[in-house]
């Protein structure tokens, strides 16, 4: 999955409902000593549900490295009222299995790159932030970047202005970044979701308890 798409999503889910938000990163709860990971998880559910409503956002899910006893420290809180638990990464295939059942985490939902009108309004947020010539077509730009991420789009921005300053030897006063320069951007950096990535994406499943 995109998890910075997921990152803001869940955010803005807890924002738009009033729900308090916790957000942690896999390695975070981690701990060497032994129990001390099982113990992270309660401590953190103790606190959510001590602040309900309230969402848990796991980040980086596949990098807790978590196993399959520490990961039974998630039974029982299912019954907690108002807490909501969300959790995303870029690679399910890594995910320890005991996570993905019944009463643990046993919903998905693939989120794929955005589609052409949003990625029109990416370019737009991004361009907003610098010097843009007129003849910056952003639906031009949409069209041309199909597969790619948010990330991607800043990337190719970021590119543009870099191509500027190499343009102009460094003189950048008063300069723009013009339609020119973003279509060699494009042709320079192509997108981080190939044709084979979001097969594995779509093609992944956990089990057949799991429900997309």
């Amino acid at each position: 999955m995109i998890r910075e798409v997921l990152t803001y999503c869940a955010q803005a889910l807890a924002t738009e409902s009033g729900f308090n938000f916790f957000s942690v990163k896999g390695p975070e709860l981690l701990n060497q000593y032994v129990g001390e990971t099982e113990r992270n998880i309660r401590r953190l559910f103790q606190r959510a549900a001590a602040s309900a409503p309230a969402i848990i956002f796991f980040d980086e899910l596949d990098t807790m490295g978590i196993t399959p006893d520490e990961a039974a420290a998630l039974d029982g809180f299912e019954k907690l009222e108002d807490v909501v638990v969300l959790a995303a990464t870029n690679s399910p295939e890594s995910i320890e299995p005991a996570l993905l059942r019944s009463g643990r985490l046993d919903r998905y939902l693939f989120v794929g790159p955005p589609d052409a009108r949003e990625r029109e309004e990416i370019f737009a947020i991004y361009a907003a932030k610098v010097p843009v010539a007129a003849d910056v077509d952003l639906a031009q730009l949409a069209a041309a970047t199909e597969g790619y991420t948010g990330a991607d789009i800043r990337g190719l921005v970021n590119e543009a202005g870099h191509i500027v300053f190499t343009e102009r030897g460094g003189d950048v006063d008063g300069a723009e970044i013009g339609l020119q320069h973003l279509t060699k951007a494009i042709e320079l950096r192509g997108p981080s979701v190939t044709d084979k990535v979001l097969k594995r994406y779509t093609e992944w499943r956990p089990s057949d308890n799991f429900k997309s």
